[in-house]
């Protein structure tokens, strides 16, 4: 029987079904149907004119009274089929929402940090055991299609994790809504644990600038961008995570924890859609553009290499897990561990222990798990490019540095040269000469005493501004001195554990030698 088109956003539309009651087990009326949604595709024009109808997968489907109470709910199939059993052929209104709840999963999109709604779309008037009804989540307005495609791909990259590891994710709330950049979201980024919910994590999501969504960028339809995002949540309930964060690029050295946690992130999502072509689109054709097109695989001859290097980073993980698991090997490196054994290593890294992932700390661990040899690695190091990264590691690439207290070490920060020592364009914030990282161990609770001793007057005026930073493994931020002095002093009464010291370019471009002296008592 062909279904009935009854709803589209959010509005009721249409009257009673009528037709021969549908009655299940008991005499119980039945309501049946499907919920669709509608999506645009990523292009290097931007988003196309054109759509395709999708299956909203596993969607909650409500079935509510005139009283406003919900009196039959269940979750749809892989195709988007729903039944709803209910004990009257009174008229309801049938609801899917951007909810997922089913095999052990808590997902959701609702529309802002301050308005915790599921996006949603119903018709009135629906009278159980009648045709088979289609609730349609479509474009332009508040485009519930949208949310629907969010909550689509969170499912992708929670069934990959749980079929890889067999790790069910914890509760993820997804904060969308068409128009929201500027007011919420100037950025797509992992918000972390949430402040309103205990126990689930929340990701937000750019929606495009208000009264121009389709002219602006807008990330809910961009597949590669979701599941980097949840790539990022991925790494911090999983594994361990050593970024502080921050804006990241190709053409330039990074701190190596930052350029490990989005490259992983990006090959997450292309590992999730299985596609080394990642895209990140602005506005719909023919006036939209594409702010990125590139494929992951093999980022070309002008990239970044090295241990800093997010090209790097990400080149190293697909061809280690390509050939495997239906990921396609297309430069014949042949090494073929797996999504799998990616995840595997990932999942080792443990969280408030002493790791610091990195790339150069991720091959160590694949070698140590009997994923990959020592031979494997060095041929991938030249193979198909020249990573330009040590093996065994040595010197600048074994990250962090490693202090025994009491400590005295000597170094330099460099937020101005351009081209960098490292190579590539400057950033204060977190290239990989701007920032210099010390790990240290405390046997037991103890009292820290950090002090940097600039060499130069420190005043941001003279570029010579530097800061310190303690930081726990999870890299959060414990205290900071940043004043504008030959000398910053960070002391705290610490428990056992694995620290972490940063010395820092103050944030505006700033160049200068210094001495750090750390010592526990």
């Amino acid at each position: 029987m062909r279904p009935i088109v009854l709803a589209v956003f959010l509005v009721a539309c249409g009257g009673a079904i009528r037709g021969g009651p549908a009655r299940g087990p008991g005499g119980a009326a039945m309501l049946e149907g499907t919920v669709t949604y509608e999506r645009r595709l990523a292009t290097e024009r931007g988003l196309t004119l054109s759509t395709q109808t999708l299956p909203a997968r596993r969607v909650v489907v409500e079935a509510i009274d005139r009283r406003g109470a919900v009196v039959a709910s269940a979750a749809t199939d892989d195709r988007g089929r729903f039944q709803l059993r209910l004990g009257t052929t009174e008229p309801v209104t049938a609801r899917a929402l951007s909810i997922s709840s089913a095999d052990g999963f808590d997902v959701r999109v609702v529309r802002a940090p301050g308005d915790r709604r599921a996006h949603a779309v119903d018709v009135g008037g629906v009278v159980p055991g009648g045709q088979p009804i289609r609730l349609h989540a479509g474009l332009g307005g508040e485009e519930p299609g949208g949310a629907f495609h969010v909550l689509d791909r969170f499912l992708d990259g929670y069934r990959a994790v749980r079929s890889s590891l067999g790790v069910t994710l914890p509760p993820l709330i997804g904060l969308w809504r068409r128009g929201n950049d500027g007011s919420e979201a100037h950025t797509s980024f992992f918000r972390g644990e949430s402040a309103t919910v205990p126990g689930a994590f929340e990701l937000q999501l750019m929606g495009g600038e208000l009264g121009r969504e389709d002219a602006s960028d807008s990330d809910h339809f961009d597949s590669g961008i979701i599941l980097h995002e949840l790539g990022h949540f991925v790494s911090r309930v999983v594994g361990a995570d050593a970024s502080i964060a921050g804006e990241h690029d190709r053409q330039r050295s990074m701190v190596p924890g930052v350029a490990f946690e989005e490259a992983f992130a990006t090959f997450f999502a292309c590992a999730v859609l299985d596609d080394p072509l990642y895209v990140d689109t602005v506005g719909v054709e023919p006036a939209g553009s594409a702010r990125m097109r590139e494929h992951m695989e093999d980022a070309g001859t002008d990239r970044m290499r090295g241990v800093g290097a997010e090209a790097t980073t990400f080149e190293l993980l697909w061809d280690l897990a390509d050939g495997s698991g239906g990921l396609a090997d297309r430069d014949g490196d042949g090494v073929a561990i797996g999504f799998d054994g990616v995840m595997r290593v990932i999942q080792s890294f443990e969280r408030s222990g002493d790791d610091y992932p990195y790339i150069g700390s991720f091959l160590v661990r694949a070698r140590e798990l009997g994923l990959v040899g020592d031979a494997q690695i060095v041929r991938l190091l030249k193979h198909p490019r020249d990573q330009v990264l040590s093996w065994p590691l040595a010197g600048a690439d074994v990250w962090p540095t490693d202090l025994g207290l009491p400590a005295s070490i000597e170094g330099k920060v460099d937020g101005v040269t351009d081209p960098q020592p490292s190579g590539g364009a400057p950033d204060p914030h977190n290239g990989f000469d701007a920032v210099q990282t010390y790990r240290i161990q405390l046997p037991k609770a103890m009292r820290m005493s950090a002090i940097l001793r600039i060499a130069g007057s420190g005043r941001a005026a003279d570029r010579e501004d530097l800061d310190l930073e303690l930081y726990d493994v999870n890299t959060d931020e414990i205290a900071s001195a940043a004043t504008e002095g030959h000398e910053e002093r960070i002391d705290r009464l610490l428990g056992a554990g694995t620290y972490v010291l940063y010395v820092r370019d103050g944030g505006s471009g700033n160049r200068a030698s210094y001495r750090l002296d750390v010592a526990a008592r």
